[in-house]
């Protein structure tokens, strides 16, 4: 099977917000999500067969620096990072 997902990184406020990231694969090529971050939580399901859409939500930024993070998907590294809500 081959692979793809877009996009690969994506820059967010600090507020909440959520976001997608489309994978795309042949009808019966297995994925999954794997995800340590916890300000950045799944809320799609963490795995599937065939393209979809992996669904995430991200938590308001409450420190006074930018944050970043990743989770990946089938060998791919989705990075998003936050900014800060600085006065």
């Amino acid at each position: 099977c081959e692979y793809g997902v877009a996009p690969l990184s994506r820059a967010h406020g600090y507020g909440a917000t959520n976001g997608t990231v489309s994978v795309t694969t042949g009808a019966v090529c297995p994925w999954s999500v794997s995800n340590t971050n916890d300000w950045i939580m799944i809320s799609s399901a963490l795995s599937g067969a065939g393209s979809g859409t992996v669904s995430y939500v991200i938590t308001t930024n409450p420190r006074g620096e930018p944050r970043s993070g990743r989770f990946t998907c089938k060998g791919w590294t989705l990075a998003t990072a936050t900014s800060c809500a600085c006065a």
